[in-house]
């Protein structure tokens, strides 16, 4: 097929109402890939379009993390604007219809994009890492500038890796009856290419998730004491508790209505963004490890209700009198409402720090069924022609189905990019 390096022009081609169809193809066949694939690149282009507008407009997605999915985004738009079509076309018709110019420079844009959404994965992976091992420091270090300078370095690194075919280092294209576009098949290109766009940034997330996933066992393991904010709180209500009982006693029955002020804890979505990032909290203690609910009670986590992640405020109002026995129940109740508080957070953040692990493994499974088989076949192709042209389309095109995946994933465990999907295409319905 024209996506192959390898060379089809020999194959017997069908013809349907004379128009000669692409070998292997029949009617059935040809109409079936063009409505998958162009079902495909809608998706790729609606969803990562609406991540980009999302990110733009949501004032609770406008932070500094979220710029490296949304250059994941740009980078998965434009593949689907740009880039598929002309696949689209190249494999449809048989041939390469546009002209060798744009030839080499949509085979060069079309590396450059999808090593840029697949290292753009990597910097999130690594960014994740940063946040877990040093998260007392790294959210300080992660000013706009640096990380402008990382989502640079990873579009320089894409450009250096596409440029060699454009500038010579590359075979000559096979003579057939019809103009052909082929992926290069020299060697020593595709081995450096693979190895830079794909097995190299590989290897680092995979290394980097198994150091996330050791990271939250160790943190599953520790008891940590309860928060210095909880503590002062519950001393502050016991010595003014106690100075009441002082300084009423032996007073008559005169009755105290005393408003407690019981801190919300926040419980607002981590940074309310994307799902794989933690922000450190009062559910930290100094080292940036999140505190343990007494009972290490791990079962309860993943039934927390997102509604309680909703940042709110609770106000005790407590009778006090010169009753030593009432006084005491009162400030039983504050302490144990602050318990309840602290106990809660707790379980939430833990059950949140647990979906983002998850979530991170999604994303690089996702990234690893989608490309592995494409670039395995890639190599080998440049050592062997044995690999059927309609098994290396296949996987050709399921490395493109990576770019649909992933505006997906947002959609399905990210409160805040639903909501801002949601009010984005409201709106745009409204105006209607």
């Amino acid at each position: 097929m024209s996506s192959s390096p390898s060379n089809s022009s020999n194959t017997t081609s069908e013809s349907i109402s004379g128009i000669e169809l692409p070998p292997g193809y029949s009617p059935v066949h040809l109409i079936v890939t063009v409505v998958i694939v162009t079902a495909i690149i809608l998706l790729i282009v609606v969803g990562n379009l609406l991540v980009v507008i999302a990110i733009y407009t949501d004032k609770n997605l406008k932070l500094i993390q979220n710029w490296f999915i949304a250059s994941l985004a740009v980078a998965d738009f434009l593949l689907g604007l740009i880039i598929m079509p002309f696949s689209l076309s190249n494999e449809v018709m048989g041939y390469w219809y546009f002209g060798s110019v744009w030839c080499d420079l949509w085979k060069a844009i079309d590396v450059l994009l999808c090593t840029a959404s697949i290292l753009s994965i990597c910097l999130i992976s690594l960014d994740r890492y940063w946040c877990i091992t040093k998260a007392l420091t790294y959210p300080r270090q992660r000013t706009a500038t640096r990380a402008s300078l990382m989502i640079a370095a990873v579009w320089i690194l894409s450009l250096i890796i596409c440029v060699p075919p454009l500038i010579g280092w590359k075979n000559p294209l096979p003579v057939t009856d019809y103009p052909l576009c082929l992926l290069s098949s020299e060697v020593g290109y595709i081995i450096s290419s693979c190895m830079g766009s794909f097995y190299i940034p590989g290897v680092i997330m995979v290394i980097v998730y198994y150091k996330i996933y050791q990271a939250a066992k160790e943190r599953a393991r520790k008891q940590t004491p309860k928060g210095k904010k909880a503590k002062k709180k519950v001393k502050k209500s016991e010595k003014e508790q106690n100075g009441l009982l002082e300084n009423n006693q032996g007073e008559g029955e005169e009755t105290l209505n005393m408003p407690v002020k019981v801190n919300s804890m926040t419980l607002t979505d981590d940074e309310s963004t994307w799902p794989m990032y933690q922000k450190q909290s009062s559910n930290q203690d100094e080292s940036g490890q999140p505190l343990e609910t007494e009972n290490g009670d791990d079962d309860d986590d993943d039934n927390v209700d997102e509604e309680n992640d909703e940042e709110s405020s609770t106000t005790v109002t407590t009778r006090v009198t010169s009753d030593p026995g009432e006084i005491r129940k009162n400030q039983s109740d504050i302490n144990e409402t602050i318990k309840d508080l602290e106990r809660q957070k707790r379980k939430i953040a833990k059950a949140r720090e647990r979906r983002a692990t998850i979530v991170l493994g999604i994303v690089m499974a996702t990234f690893i069924v989608c490309w592995a088989p494409f670039f395995t076949l890639y190599v080998i192709t440049a050592l062997c022609h044995c690999i059927p042209d309609i098994v290396f389309n296949v996987f050709f095109w399921a490395g493109y189905c990576n770019s649909a995946l992933n505006p997906i994933i947002y959609t399905v465990f990210n409160r805040d990019f639903r909501h801002a999907f949601k009010r984005i295409l409201c709106r745009e319905s409204k105006h209607r």
